[in-house]
């Protein structure tokens, strides 16, 4: 609201100012106008009076000038050797306005017979300009009054749905610098958001990056490892509600992570995560969907009496070319059951990673992998980085709070799939 009653305020502030001025100019040049055309008026009227030496004639000319004429304070004629011949009755003038006087000669067969002049009070022609300039002066309070007034409710709606909004959030103020918060409700969205937002991992500026390039999509694929031993030693109504939860919380942080679920196989899920030219912000959405499904699972197996053992692996699925979609469907079923097939060499709660997704110096910055002995094209996931499990850790408990049926996290640091498999 601020900004726009300071903008209506800075254009009232210039252009009533220079409305005053354009129409303070109009009206002088009116009264020129007004004053050269009555002069010459007068003077053709009092030549014939003149010539004849008719003081009555021209004193009535004079009077009657003066009298039916709002704008004329005093008129008067005068002769060759500029002495006073007539004059009609003067006005009384307003001290402070401006008087204009205008002079014509009174010419007699080319030579001169004398002078008219006239007096014009400039205020009584200004006067209808003033009525549009305080006119527009009062329009411009009401409307600036109704703006103020109506973002005034407008603002109050939208603070109360910020309101709302935060009020679903979990809040992270504590771990944002005081400089980036502010007191209002968009800062304070800010601050709650901030912590839930994905920080990508560039292996290239964004500028070199075209819009004609492959999309490029990974797929991580999810193995329930003890899914058949779970089968048999749950109830049929305990089992289903445990496969429930497992899919609640992969279809949130599919949501969150901005990945599509795929058809499973072999007692697999499979997600696939989307890039336009740059890999690596998929590879760290993937990396950090599987931290948030394996750590909410975790923290809800004391309460659902059963827990699911999971391992995953990630890789790449190809790119979206101009080859038929029979030839795309084969290569990503392919893709899909290379994956299956790779997440038989992780133990439980690990994650493996195809090898040459990985750039040296760019994914060391943001999460630590280690070969894998028995592959040598897969890594083994260990841990993230300070600032990316600080986000994730917002994020655990954004998506607890999309949860509330599961048990809330665990107090403390979150074990790391590689720690929990040894």
């Amino acid at each position: 609201m601020l900004p726009a009653a300071g903008f209506s305020l800075v254009v009232g502030l210039f252009l009533l100012p220079a409305l005053w001025f354009y129409l303070d100019g109009l009206g002088q040049q009116q009264s020129d106008k007004l004053g050269q055309a009555l002069v010459t008026q007068l003077a053709d009227q009092v030549r014939q009076p003149l010539l004849h030496n008719d003081t009555i004639s021209l004193q009535f000319v004079v009077n009657d000038l003066v009298r039916n004429t709002d704008a004329v304070l005093h008129a008067a004629v005068y002769n060759t050797e500029d002495k006073l011949q007539v004059q009609g009755a003067s006005k009384q003038y307003r001290e402070g306005n401006r008087a204009s006087v205008y002079a014509h000669q009174i010419t007699l067969e080319n030579s001169t017979a004398g002078q008219a002049r006239l007096t014009i009070d400039s205020a009584t022609i200004k006067s209808d300009l003033l009525v549009l300039f305080w006119s527009t002066l009062y329009a411009w309070l009401l409307l600036s009054s109704i703006l103020c007034i109506g973002l005034h409710f407008v603002g109050r709606r939208i603070s109360k749905r910020l309101v709302r909004i935060i009020s679903g959030l979990p809040t992270h103020s504590k771990s944002i610098g005081n400089d980036e918060i502010s007191n209002d409700e968009i800062g304070q969205l800010e601050a709650n958001i901030k912590p839930l937002l994905i920080k990508p991992l560039l292996t290239k500026p964004e500028s070199c990056v075209n819009d004609d390039e492959e999309i490029l999509s990974l797929t991580l694929t999810i193995r329930c490892e003890n899914i058949e031993r779970l089968q048999a030693q749950l109830s049929q109504e305990n089992y289903r509600r445990l496969l429930t939860n497992f899919d609640a919380v992969t279809d949130c942080a599919a949501k969150l992570y901005d990945a599509a679920r795929l058809a499973g196989s072999q007692h697999c899920i499979h997600l696939r995560f989307y890039s336009n030219g740059n890999i690596s912000n998929a590879l760290l959405r993937a990396i950090s969907s599987y931290l948030a499904i394996t750590e909410i699972l975790k923290a809800s197996a004391p309460r659902a009496g059963a827990e699911l053992r999971l391992c995953g692996a990630l890789g790449e699925t190809g790119t979206q070319t101009s080859e038929t979609r029979f030839s795309q469907d084969h290569q990503q079923e392919l893709a899909l059951q290379k994956l299956v097939k790779t997440t038989a060499l992780a133990d439980s709660w690990q994650l493996l990673i195809q090898a040459s997704l990985l750039d040296d110096a760019a994914h060391k910055s943001v999460f630590n992998c280690e070969p894998l002995p028995n592959a040598a094209d897969q890594m083994l996931f260990m841990s993230l980085a300070t600032e990316q499990q600080t986000t994730l850790t917002g994020q655990l408990t954004y998506l607890h709070s999309l949860l509330p049926e599961l048990a809330a996290p665990s107090s403390g640091n979150h074990t790391r799939p590689s720690e929990a498999a040894s």
